[in-house]
This record gives structure tokens, C-alpha cells and sequence, in this order.
């Protein structure tokens, strides 16, 4: 039996994956602006372009992307970068979603009015017809089977963003040095920055109230996507291991770097005080 399981359903993860940390912040002011509507009206005038990011490839090569100017048309893969569009207030941007999960959000009804092209990877062909500034998403997206790799779109003159947190270390700063790089390429440094001090802040006093903790409850996090059978997600996989570790848990290692599939019964049997289902 699970011995006080607990659980808890959270949107991804990943990108917007800091769970308790992130997610929660108020992305409104008390007149209804999402955070940056204000802000960037300030520094529509300040342009910092052209600006060169350093990305990563699915593989983890080091790679540049040089952004000519401020995007007006995006194409986004993937459930958080959605949300850090909405977020910031950028959506009016976004001429194209594609592979959105099916995880709560806080921002489903805004992402819901989004121009969605496609549930899974979109072709090239959608893409290239949408005529995007920038492609935003997870680094995953760029195969040849998918949607292209990123030469591809460097070709035709789309630079992309793909997440470093998914494909490098994952771990909590790479999590901040991809909203910092999202920062830059959309203009909007002064709020990214002011968002991650806040969240850096609000770690700091989870820590501290998890040090009187008399108790580190065993965690685990799996993945279901709505199927009978769940995956496993190893520390190196994600960064909730920290997240988890920070606020006074332990993360439950089936595995050092592999995902797992695991059925009901082996969920049991790792014997979780605590699941967390994404």
C-alpha cells in the first residue's frame, strides 16, 4: 500500500517545470495585464537587436542563432512555451502552436483561442506557409522526422529557440539560462529578470521553511498522459529532483539517466509516501 500518497497533478514540467515555484506567481496586476503589457510599452523603444543566443541541438552541440530583429510571428511547439508567451504577455505574437500535452494550466482557456496547427509535430509545410520570425520550442522538435532540424530553418532564414533545459544537464539554472535566452530574444530582459529574482527569492524561503521539517517524505514523479502505464523520470531527466530536494523531499532513483515505463503495481512497489503525475 501507498503509505499517505499524495497526488498531485502539475503541468509540465519542465519548461514551466519549476512546480511550486513558478507556476504560481501571478501572472496578472490588479487592472488584468499579464506581466509585461506594461513593461514592454516602455521598451518598445530600446531594441537590442540584432542579438546572437547560444542554443543547444537536441545532441547538445553548442550552437548560435542570430535574431535580426524583434519577432512578430512565431511558431511554438510545446505546452510551456505557450505559457511563457501568455505569461509575458507576448501571445499576440504566436501565429502557430503545435504538440501541446494534456496537463493542467492555469492559462488553458488563453492558450485554447491560440492558432493551433497541429496536436502533434506540425510539417514543414504548415510552418513555412504561417511565414514565422522565430521558432520557439523544444529542442526535441528539430529532426529530420519531426520538423526539421534547425540547418533546415537557418537556411530559410528562421532562426530558432529550442530549450536548452531539455536537452543538456537538466537541472535548475539550465531552467533559468532558458528564460533568460527567451528574455533576450524577445526584448523583454528587464521582466525575465525581475521573474527569475522573484522565483529565486521564493526558493530561498521554501528552503529555509524546509529546514524545520521533521520529516523527508520518499517522492516520485511519473508521467501518464492519460495511459494505463506511467513513465519514469530519472534526476538528470528533470529538474523536480531539486524541486523536490529544496522544499525537504527525496527524490525516489529507480534510474541514474534512463526512462522507465512502470505499471501500477511497480509504482507501488518503489513505495512513494508522495506521487506527483504529470
Amino acid at each position: 500500500m501507498l503509505k499517505k500518497c499524495v497526488t498531485l497533478f502539475i503541468g509540465v514540467i519542465f519548461i514551466l517545470g519549476l512546480v511550486g515555484c513558478s507556476q504560481s506567481t501571478q501572472g496578472q496586476n490588479g487592472k488584468g495585464k499579464t506581466i509585461g503589457e506594461q513593461e514592454q510599452k516602455q521598451n518598445k523603444s530600446k531594441s537590442n537587436y540584432p542579438v546572437n543566443i547560444k542554443v543547444y541541438t537536441d545532441e547538445g552541440k553548442e550552437i548560435v542563432q542570430t535574431i535580426e530583429k524583434e519577432p512578430k510571428r512565431v511558431v511554438i511547439m510545446g505546452q510551456s512555451m505557450a505559457e511563457l508567451m501568455i505569461k509575458f504577455g507576448l501571445q499576440d505574437k504566436v501565429v502557430g502552436v503545435g504538440y501541446l500535452d494534456k496537463s493542467f494550466s492555469k492559462y488553458d482557456d488563453e492558450i485554447s483561442k491560440m492558432p493551433i496547427i497541429a496536436k502533434s509535430w506540425p510539417s514543414k509545410e504548415a510552418i513555412i506557409a504561417l511565414k514565422p520570425n522565430i521558432i520557439y520550442s523544444m529542442s526535441s522538435a528539430f529532426k529530420e522526422d519531426r520538423v526539421g532540424d534547425i540547418s533546415f530553418w537557418n537556411d530559410r532564414g528562421i532562426p530558432v529557440l529550442p530549450a536548452v533545459n531539455f536537452t543538456i544537464g537538466r537541472s535548475i539554472d539550465e531552467y533559468f539560462k532558458d528564460i533568460k535566452n527567451f528574455g533576450l530574444a524577445f526584448n523583454i530582459e528587464n521582466e525575465t529578470n525581475k521573474y527569475l529574482k522573484e522565483q529565486k527569492d521564493r526558493m530561498d524561503k521554501v528552503k529555509e521553511v524546509a529546514k524545520k521539517a521533521k520529516t523527508t517524505p520518499n517522492v516520485l514523479l511519473v508521467a501518464s498522459a492519460g495511459r494505463e502505464n506511467y513513465d519514469y523520470y530519472p534526476p538528470s531527466g528533470c529538474i523536480i529532483d531539486e524541486v523536490i530536494e529544496g522544499a525537504g523531499g527525496k527524490y525516489i532513483e529507480l534510474s541514474k539517466d534512463s526512462y522507465m515505463e512502470m505499471s501500477i503495481e511497480s509504482i507501488i512497489a518503489a513505495n512513494p509516501e508522495k506521487i506527483i503525475i504529470t
